[in-house]
């Protein structure tokens, strides 16, 4: 089932796919991860939830705070989660398709393949192998083309 979340002050179109077992695939943007509903909510209030609940992001400690955070330019392939570059795969004036994988990242000892999301041409490449990334953080930006 198709639903749309709202994280912070974006909105986003998610695949929402029963596993079986209170578990969940849920694809947004080219990702995919899975969840599992606690037994407090009810597999059929899923649907009901989904389209209805806000989900809000959690607060950000005083002590980290202290940067004024930026949104991302809706532009932007941001990143998904923080870690480090591991590799970049497109340049400037490469075409891109929604599933096109732009970079890696590595977080945990796992790499993560972070997708450009949209059609477009790349207009800059933000970040280079090595570099730490926070969760949200541009690292790609594209034009339409």
């Amino acid at each position: 089932m198709r639903v749309r979340v709202r994280v912070g002050d974006r909105v986003y179109e998610a695949e929402v796919t029963d596993l079986g077992g209170g578990r969940y695939r849920v694809e947004v943007g080219g990702q995919s991860i899975e969840v599992e509903i606690s037994e407090e909510i009810a597999a059929p209030q899923l649907p009901r939830i989904a389209r209805s609940a806000p989900i809000t992001t959690p607060s950000i400690p005083p002590q980290v705070a202290t940067q004024a955070q930026q949104p991302a330019p809706e532009n932007a392939v941001v990143a998904p989660i923080s870690g480090k570059v591991v590799r970049v795969l497109v340049k400037p004036g490469d075409v891109v398709e929604p599933s096109t994988v732009v970079l890696t990242l590595e977080s945990m000892k796992m790499e993560l393949e972070v997708r450009a999301g949209r059609k477009g041409r790349v207009r800059e490449v933000l970040v280079k192998p090595g570099d730490s990334v926070r969760t949200g953080q541009p690292l790609v930006t594209l034009v339409p083309g």
